[in-house]
């Protein structure tokens, strides 16, 4: 009788791993044991479910993929929910070749399916493993999917060299253009962009992976050295920790030209460049006097600090005989500038303006006097409390057309009293006035002073 229950005992043991297998074996294809490390991982296809099942809570689970093409990879984890272990879970991480981790997700005992996006690049192969975090100690089935769109836009690589730059699609205003990729230790991307006219530009990164990543974006151009060849400038940059959902930069003032966007640091990002046209904007490098912006009078431009420790230069022309200028400064946010007008040895024609964070308009006019003709510089550089974003300024001369009256002498200021109005007030001023009460009272004064004289002799 004990051998009897013994063997009931074990049908139902078989009978219970057959149904938490049930799961698992309606998928298309099923793992195969042993394959708990890479090297052993089985292989799957991208589109089909592959199943699984955990015996216990040590054992570990290993996959393999390949997709065709670059893309947007969806790594699903299902499976039924496990009864009465709320606060269960199975830990799902995805490695590439290099055994780095691209994308890792907590799937809960409670739910029956979570997921985990990460970028893919074409013909290379990642790991897909599967452990139990906290579930209990015994047989799971689960079921691993992965999709992969290749209708995005993505990094081509190798594109760690400025020479294999991949091609980036600017951003319109209402028309966002993403592009996604991923980046480690020695592993640089670079993005060509191609700015159409002068105009600005904001920098995007987006932190939309898991785990998430800490990396860098910026803008370069290229510039003439000292020497004549062509170095490497940084326009603006923004850096995005691991606790940032995502980090938009400021609005950058750029001509027309060609330009690079680098990403360094650790893990996936998406980012974007958005683009609007602007007529009138600086041209960095403009950092110093000898490379000013020549600008003409009566016309607004628009420029940028990036940070503190930029400075813009503006130069422009005083004609002979000018009556001095006005330089009009405007901006939109709450930083501080300094604005100074040079002349062509450096010296200040007028003393500094000071644009202030608690300037609510955030509009200034520094005027000058009279210049001598030749060139002269707009200084612009941060204040102690700056804040970069985009800024205006203007020079206008001041208004000839309004000729001043020749100073007139005495004879003709008298000439041009108006002595009608004159005579009429004095005439009022008398009739107000009783003039025979103050004859009669000047005689009595006159007559008291007699009688006292007389009365003292």
């Amino acid at each position: 009788m004990k051998k009897f229950k013994s063997v009931i005992a074990l049908l139902l043991a078989v009978l219970m791993f057959a149904g938490c297998f049930a799961t698992a074996s309606a998928a298309e294809n099923e793992e195969t044991e042993p394959n708990n490390d890479v090297a052993t991982a089985t292989v799957f296809e991208i589109g089909k479910e592959i199943a699984g099942v955990l015996g216990n809570s040590s054992d570990v689970d290993n996959f393999k993929f390949k997709a065709a093409k670059s893309g947007l990879a969806k790594v699903t984890f299902a499976h039924a929910a496990v009864s009465g272990a709320a606060g269960s879970y199975f830990e799902v991480t995805v490695k590439n070749a290099d055994g780095a981790v691209v994308a890792n997700f907590e799937s809960a005992g409670a739910s029956t399916s979570d997921s985990a996006e990460v970028l893919v690049a074409a013909e290379a192969e990642y790991v897909v493993e599967v452990k139990q975090g906290d579930v209990y100690d015994g047989t799971v089935a689960y079921t691993i999917s992965v999709t992969v769109n290749d209708a995005i836009s993505a990094e081509a690589e190798p594109n760690n060299t400025a020479d294999k730059a991949t091609a980036l699609v600017l951003s319109a205003s209402g028309s966002p253009k993403y592009y996604y990729g991923s980046t480690s230790a020695g592993d640089d991307d670079y993005f060509k962009i191609t700015v159409p006219s002068n105009g600005v530009v904001n920098l995007y990164l987006y932190n939309d992976f898991t785990p998430k990543s800490a990396v860098n974006a910026e803008l370069v151009t290229y510039i003439e050295g000292s020497d004549g060849t062509q170095v490497p400038y940084s326009v603006t940059k923004i850096e995005m920790t691991a606790d940032d959902a995502s980090k938009i930069g400021p609005s950058v003032c750029v001509p027309a030209g060609d330009y690079l966007l680098k990403i360094t640091g650790n893990g996936s990002y998406k980012t974007r460049v958005l683009f609007r046209a602007a007529s009138n904007t600086e041209s960095e490098m403009n950092d110093a006097a000898t490379q000013a912006d020549k600008i003409n009078v009566g016309t607004t431009y628009k420029a940028t600090l990036d940070d503190k420790a930029d400075k813009d230069f503006f130069e422009f022309t005083a004609a002979a005989d000018n009556k001095g200028f006005d330089i009009n400064f405007k901006a939109t946010n709450n930083g501080q500038w300094n604005v100074r007008v040079l002349d062509s040895n450096g010296d200040a024609v007028a003393s500094t303006l000071e644009v202030k964070a608690t300037d609510s308009s955030k509009t200034a006019k520094l005027e000058t006097k009279p210049l001598a003709a030749g060139n002269y510089y707009i200084e612009v550089s941060a204040g102690t409390a700056h804040d970069s974003d985009i800024y205006e300024i203007s020079v206008a001369a001041k208004d000839t057309s309004i000729v001043p009256e020749p100073e007139k002498n005495l004879i003709d200021k008298i000439k041009d009293l108006n002595w009608s109005a004159l005579l009429d007030n004095l005439a009022g001023w008398f009739d107000q006035i009783d003039i025979m009460g103050m004859i009669s009272d000047i005689f009595a004064s006159i007559a008291m002073v007699i009688a006292l004289f007389t009365n003292g002799n």
